[in-house]
């Protein structure tokens, strides 16, 4: 009797300590080699399908002598750095976005502090400004936060986007035989140190 007891008060506690480990929002932990920063673009035509990833994201540091957008984080893309298995598809990608002018896509993240938690766990919504070939559009994305092993955080998130937000007509070839949908997907993963400006604590929100 007195081992059952035993049992079932040793069952208690260690429900009792899962239960407030999974309400204190106790974060997966990632392999450094899963918290490699990195951005795909997805797009389709009528007649194929065409993906680009970028290995090689730029986290911006916060300078200490201004703010753009409440302290969002800065992260700036270099168009030139996007890779695809069809060269063409990468030629026509630069061009539509008019890269040879604005060789950076650029996407602005509000800080964690800011970022409203949803009902699933481990999810927030970040405001998140994105501008491609000059023009800047606002976002809501729904973005995971995870540990790295040794050192600082993935921010994970994806969302779709229409080209003719950003001013982007979307291109034909062939005389109108291809034609370049105009919803594209964007999925990224930025790894950020405790110190980058998305963790910062002492921005307020606008009244």
């Amino acid at each position: 009797m007195k081992l059952q007891y035993f049992i079932c008060g040793f069952l208690l506690a260690v429900g009792f300590l899962l239960q407030n480990n999974f309400a204190a929002g106790q974060e997966k932990i990632l392999s450094e080699a899963d918290c490699e920063s990195y951005i795909e673009i997805h797009g389709s035509s009528n007649i194929n399908q065409f993906q680009l990833i970028n290995h090689n994201p730029k986290i911006i540091r916060h300078s200490g002598e201004d703010e753009v957008n409440q302290g969002y984080q800065r992260v700036e893309i270099p168009a030139d750095q996007f890779k695809g298995d069809n060269n063409r598809m990468r030629r026509d990608f630069l061009e539509m976005i008019n890269a040879s002018e604005y060789p950076f896509i650029i996407m602005a993240i509000e800080p964690r502090s800011l970022a409203e938690c949803r009902k699933i766990k481990g999810v927030s919504d970040f405001k998140t400004i994105i501008t491609i070939a000059g023009v800047s559009q606002n976002y809501v994305v729904p973005c995971a936060i995870y540990a790295c092993e040794n050192s600082g955080y993935v921010l994970q998130g994806n969302l779709e986007v229409k080209l003719t937000d950003f001013g982007i007509d979307p291109p034909t070839k062939f005389f109108g035989i291809v034609k370049v949908n105009n919803e594209v997907f964007i999925d990224y993963a930025f790894r950020f140190q405790t110190d980058d400006d998305i963790f910062r604590s002492d921005i307020t929100p606008e009244p």
